[in-house]
């Protein structure tokens, strides 16, 4: 939802004479004598969209021009803090969300983001951005989630939890914990460490949220990314992963899903045969099961609170055909994967 009308001191802050100001998809579309501009107003840490900032100039200077860059305030400065609240200026972008659905703007998005990575190379963020240094981080990343799917049994068996969403929750912990722990043996078992010190060294960065509606096809057929504010400094796979992930889940997790959007990323930046057993673990680890108990146990959401029960169901109704996608997977990974996933 987009909080309240941007005030004038806002708009005077970018030198802006606004006609007319439109919520669209959580930000303000800005009709102005310059053109229709886009104003995201973010609550975000100021290193964040200061990281943001780089990353988008670096694929500006790196001939990756289809993310809209920041507008300067008239002070020179690349974004807006009034009063603990960040505004960003941009171009509109005219277009229509990515539809994953659709195999032609599926791989309009898969051939972009390999597009885009080609361009992170070489990036360096700007100084003070530890927490989205994110380098050989997966392993203890999975330890400690499943450390908390732990505490999630642990509240449920203790009494603190004695609702119909907690025992249902509780009923199909075992099974996660176990895809937790085939999580960790794979990556325990891969060449995780040397992907991360080769991509280290390249100095890339991931977008860490390509979800369609960050996507943009416009009617003259350039794809756009928006949206920046999640980018890290990690690997390409956890991009690629992602985006397989949401496509999947949109597409009744057709392997063939997964098959088509690998084909075409290494098309244009092939991935090594390495990562794949890597990118097998990432998809093992049960996040949308994690994420609900995030929800349930440690922000501890208003109830009652159907989208979270719904989360929950969706998920354990559609388990089945995710371990028939892990299983084809784990197919194309090889036979040496063979003693640790489930069959």
């Amino acid at each position: 939802m987009v909080p309240g009308q941007p005030s004038r001191q806002v708009y005077t802050h970018f030198g802006l004479e606004v006609y007319q100001s439109l919520p669209v998809r959580g930000v303000w579309r800005l009709q102005t004598p310059r053109g229709d501009k886009c104003l995201k107003r973010s609550q975000l840490p100021y290193v964040d969209i200061l990281f943001a900032y780089h990353a988008i100039e670096h694929l500006h200077r790196h001939g990756f021009d289809r993310v809209p860059r920041f507008q300067p305030t008239i002070t020179g400065k690349p974004f807006l803090q009034l009063n603990g609240t960040c505004y960003i200026l941009s171009d509109w972008i005219e277009g229509q969300e990515c539809d994953y659905t659709r195999p032609e703007d599926l791989a309009r998005a898969t051939w972009t983001l390999a597009e885009l990575h080609l361009a992170a190379h070489g990036f360096q963020p700007p100084l003070n951005c530890a927490d989205k240094m994110r380098w050989g981080q997966w392993p203890s990343i999975f330890r400690h989630r499943r450390q908390e799917l732990l505490y999630f049994r642990h509240r449920i068996e203790s009494g603190l939890d004695r609702s119909p969403t907690g025992r249902y929750y509780h009923k199909h912990l075992p099974h996660f914990l176990s895809q937790s722990n085939i999580a960790l043996a794979l990556l325990a078992g891969s060449r995780y460490q040397s992907l991360v010190k080769v991509e280290q060294k390249q100095q890339l960065f991931c977008h860490h949220d390509f979800a369609h509606h960050n996507v943009l096809l416009t009617p003259g057929g350039r794809t756009y990314v928006v949206d920046f504010d999640y980018a890290i400094c990690d690997l390409r796979l956890h991009d690629v992963g992602s985006l397989i992930i949401r496509a999947l889940k949109l597409n009744d997790w057709d392997y063939r899903v997964a098959d088509f959007v690998l084909a075409t990323y290494n098309q244009v930046y092939p991935l090594p045969v390495e990562a794949l057993p890597v990118m097998l673990a990432f998809f093992y680890f049960p996040q949308d099961f994690w994420q609900v108990g995030v929800w349930l146990y440690l922000e501890q959401v208003t109830w009652p609170n159907r989208a979270v029960e719904r989360k929950l169901e969706r998920t354990i109704r559609m388990e089945k055909k995710r371990i028939r996608f892990l299983q084809h997977f784990a197919g194309l990974v090889g036979r040496n994967t063979s003693n640790i996933v489930e069959h």
